[in-house]
């Protein structure tokens, strides 16, 4: 067994099956430690907590969960004045464990995908809207094409390029 708990990798042949070389094996494995950045994992880290927590104290199982459990945590947390982003990070983390652990995912319940859309819908009519980061300012744009120096080559001149495209049309990260 790997460290994700998943089967060594294996090849069928007319013979039966052959196990992978070692090297195949650790860059799957690299690959799937690789899959999420370390902020995510780290969010995703943060928001397990919060949920077990909630579990033990509510008499629930965090794992495997049950998706009325997980429906009626995230009515909890947005009572609580949880965002919707910080909802949907929630389900993220819950849905990405399970699948670690390999149980089945309770946050593709209807009731849990019906709870999030009319905890959503809950926000929006209480005026909660996205916070939406403020477009380049002119002098953010003269600080960028200071950094990048002469636009002489051609990865410089399509930085360049992209800075002010962003700049010009208020186009943000999403």
């Amino acid at each position: 067994m790997t460290r994700f708990d998943h089967p060594t990798p294996t090849v069928k042949t007319t013979q039966g099956a052959v196990a992978v070389e070692s090297n195949v094996t650790e860059r799957l494995e690299a690959a799937i430690r690789d899959s999420k950045s370390a902020n995510t994992v780290r969010a995703y880290r943060a928001a397990w907590k919060k949920w077990e927590a909630w579990a033990i104290e509510h008499g629930k199982t965090a794992m495997p969960a049950q998706p009325d459990a997980v429906a009626l945590f995230l009515a909890a947390r947005a009572v609580d004045g949880m965002s919707v982003p910080s909802l949907r990070l929630s389900v993220a983390a819950i849905a990405a464990a399970h699948d670690t652990a390999g149980h089945a995912n309770p946050c593709a319940d209807r009731v849990v995908k019906t709870a999030m859309k009319g905890l959503v819908r809950q926000a929006a009519q209480a005026g909660a809207s996205q916070k939406q980061a403020a477009a380049l300012t002119v002098d953010a744009v003269a600080a960028i094409r200071h950094a990048l120096g002469d636009c002489g080559t051609p990865v410089k001149a399509r930085d360049m390029a992209i800075v002010s495209l962003l700049a010009c049309t208020g186009l943000r990260r999403s």
